[in-house]
């Protein structure tokens, strides 16, 4: 989706949040309802690595009631940087990192929250930030800091087996 929303400087950025917006609706009015029926199960599992991160906590924390856990691997937290200076309703929306601190904590009590990173990613301070923000409203969750180790698939093949095992294992 991102080739067609975030990632394409050849369109608005309106039409980005726009086309990202479908496929949130498709998620929610579709799929979802889908894997719903097919499993006789309310809530699913969602994760995510690097913008798949963001996907995932974007969803999860836009749609808390049809998600149980969340995995967030070194993930971003708002879209801002993508919209040059655009705004309205919908990039709001679509950023954690503003929503979320705006938002009931009650939402997400359910909900098990795992925030992945290291010492070595990019994505290190917007994940603390957001831990803090979790915090700051009383929303457990598990912030997960590996040392040594960058941005990468040797982080999420070293984490990711972890947090399933110990969610389902």
């Amino acid at each position: 989706i991102d080739k067609f929303s975030f990632y394409d400087n050849n369109i608005s950025p309106e039409q980005r949040i726009r086309n990202y917006e479908l496929y949130v609706q498709f998620l929610i009015q579709e799929f979802i309802p889908y894997l719903q029926k097919l499993h006789s199960e309310h809530r699913v599992a969602v994760a995510g690595a690097s913008f798949g991160g963001y996907h995932a906590a974007n969803f999860a924390f836009r749609f808390p009631d049809v998600v149980s856990h969340m995995f967030c691997l070194s993930g971003a937290f708002s879209i801002r940087n993508f919209m040059d200076g655009f705004s309205n309703e919908l990039v709001y929306f679509n950023c954690p990192r503003e929503f979320v601190r705006n938002d009931e904590a009650w939402k997400y009590k359910h909900m098990h929250i795992v925030l992945s990173t290291s010492d070595q990613d990019i994505c290190l301070n917007q994940t603390r930030e957001m831990s803090g923000i979790l915090a700051s409203k009383g929303i457990n969750h598990w912030y997960d800091e590996q040392k040594w180790i960058s941005h990468d698939w040797p982080l999420w093949r070293m984490v990711f087996p972890m947090f399933i095992g110990r969610f389902f294992g």
